[in-house]
């Protein structure tokens, strides 16, 4: 029986789309396509879980499990300018707060939103270089004893067990600025250590 060159190169033509699609369909098995929110996510290795954002940038959406923690400024390099997070994708709006309920002592080292976070038992603060980190948008710098307020000043934390406010220092130096001219450092402020404001030209207020 006769049998075209042309048939010949059909059917082996057609065996090779087959084995392809098979070999396809096992890769697509092993591969993981799980693109949640959670799967984008990443947790540092000492126990932040982060969530990078194009517009916002680096956000915190979950702390360590620790009594004593300290907000990175840096995060990969990159700057953390947010606790809490919106996760908004077709059909889905969801809030991803952060659950402070088991730390005590909080460590804020630079100016950050608090977009959804809870600090309910924190006892002590701890402001490192507090010129840095909060971003006060007038020359006079009041020291909140019950709050912690974002740049963007209408977003806050209450901290009701607050009972304790430490002012120090990441180097000699301290921290100089420039725009602010005047500080209020309320009665809860039980330590300030040494330079804190040595190189800021700024009046001290006290209670």
């Amino acid at each position: 029986m006769f049998i075209s060159v042309k048939k010949i190169i059909s059917v082996f033509l057609l065996c090779c789309l087959v084995l392809s699609g098979i070999t396809l369909f096992v890769a697509c098995e092993d591969f993981d396509f799980d693109i949640s929110f959670e799967n984008r996510c990443f947790t540092t290795d000492d126990g932040f879980v982060c969530y990078e954002d194009s517009k916002i940038g680096m956000c915190i959406i979950a702390l360590p499990d620790s009594e004593e923690v300290v907000i990175p400024e840096f995060i990969r390099d990159k700057p953390v300018k947010q606790l809490g997070y919106e996760e908004v994708s077709i059909g889905l709006m969801q809030t991803h707060r952060v659950d402070g309920n088991k730390v005590k002592k909080l460590t804020i080292q630079h100016t950050m939103d608090y977009f959804s976070v809870s600090f309910p038992n924190v006892e002590t603060l701890v402001y490192v270089d507090i010129l840095y980190c909060i971003n006060f948008g007038t020359n006079t710098a009041i020291i909140a004893d019950n709050y912690l307020v974002s740049p963007s000043h209408y977003l806050s934390v209450e901290l009701k067990n607050l009972t304790n406010i430490i002012l120090t220092t990441r180097n000699e130096e301290g921290f100089t600025n420039e725009n602010i001219d005047t500080v209020y450092i309320p009665d809860i402020v039980s330590n300030i250590t040494n330079n804190t404001f040595a190189h800021s030209e700024v009046l001290i207020v006290t209670s």
